[in-house]
């Protein structure tokens, strides 16, 4: 039976006293909710995720259609306190004549992964955001200790292993909310990832210049957006066609303009624009974006979000390019 629905708030008196921490893979704390909730929503147009933890984080993956995938990176300085423990994998020996009987052989794994309701999770910080931004600062005829103490809400991950449930503890004032979040089997997911040896374009520039673009194109409600960039004008250019018109937005290759530009040899690829949009609410909350692509039309762009005190969250999203016709494509490649 899946639970995902958050337990109501209790006295801390009456929550069921945590595991030991030599019991748990992760044990991590936040006291500001607000970048994690940030980061998780600019993916949180799936409802399920992969999640894997590791020594210097946790990584949410999505998949959609099997032609994208985004990437959100929680890296453990987001944390005032993060502890793992890799989690110990049990497997029998596999050599003829084994039995049963034999002792099993304890690996410790590099990472724990598993599937997680991506959309639970957000209701979940999003219910300990509102709680907390709701909550009066210093509550009225209390002494300084009781303020200090209302000052300090806690968020505390944990994850204790294998079948077990990621549980969210939001503390605050001695009152105890708690979420457990049921977790699955890891999901298989493409591995959208760009090709070894070299790419064919490395574009850096602001993400708000971009996600202007991206709303400029919608006005003709496209189905594809085209990426075209060149070592000739227009070095770099985005184009849309669709049921009321078409756009095109150039950009020069001016440090101004473009932080960095990379491309040796004209290419052109054309992207879902349903799945382009997905990425809008990553652009409007990064300061820069990376676009790289392969020979092969696969395309990553990585937007760097500011997460307070000097620290940056990356998200990526991947693309798969949209099939084109052999003979169209050779005819554009020409105008290039």
């Amino acid at each position: 039976m899946e639970i995902d629905e958050p337990t109501p708030a209790t006295a801390a008196g009456d929550v069921r006293p945590p595991p030991p921490t030599s019991m748990r893979v992760l044990n991590c704390v936040s006291t500001n909710i607000t970048p994690l909730l940030t980061v998780l929503r600019s993916i949180g147009f799936m409802p399920r995720a992969l999640v894997r933890i590791s020594s210097s984080g946790m990584k949410f993956s999505v998949e959609n259609s099997r032609a994208q995938q985004a990437l959100a990176f929680l890296d453990k300085t987001m944390f005032s306190t993060y502890e793992y423990v890799p989690p110990i994998a049990t497997s029998r020996p596999s050599t003829a004549g084994s039995s049963l009987s034999q002792e099993d052989e304890e690996v410790r794994q590099p990472h724990a992964q598993f599937t997680i309701s991506l959309s639970a999770m957000l209701e979940c910080l999003q219910i300990f955001s509102a709680d907390a931004r709701d909550r009066p600062r210093v509550a009225p005829q209390v002494n300084a200790t009781d303020a200090m103490i209302l000052r300090s809400g806690t968020c505390r991950m944990i994850y204790e292993g294998e079948g077990s449930p990621f549980i969210l503890m939001m503390e605050e004032g001695g009152v105890v909310t708690t979420c457990e979040l049921t977790t699955y089997e890891p999901e298989e997911q493409l591995d959208i990832s760009l090709a070894e040896g070299g790419l064919a374009q490395k574009i850096i520039m602001k993400a708000e210049w971009l996600h202007d673009a991206i709303q400029e194109l919608e006005t003709t409600s496209p189905e594809v957006i085209t990426i075209r960039s060149s070592p000739r004008r227009p070095h770099f250019r985005l184009s849309s066609r669709g049921s009321l018109g078409s756009t095109e937005m150039d950009y020069p290759n001016d440090r101004t303009v473009l932080e960095t530009f990379i491309c040796p040899e004209p290419i052109e690829n054309s992207y879902r624009f349903t799945m382009i949009r997905h990425a809008l609410r990553a652009m409007s909350l990064a300061t820069k974006v990376s676009v790289r692509a392969d020979e092969d039309g696969v395309m990553s762009m990585q937007f760097m979000i500011d997460v307070g005190e000097g620290h940056f969250s990356f998200v990526d999203f991947r693309f798969l390019p949209e099939l084109e016709d052999e003979n169209e494509r050779g005819n554009e490649s020409t105008q290039l």
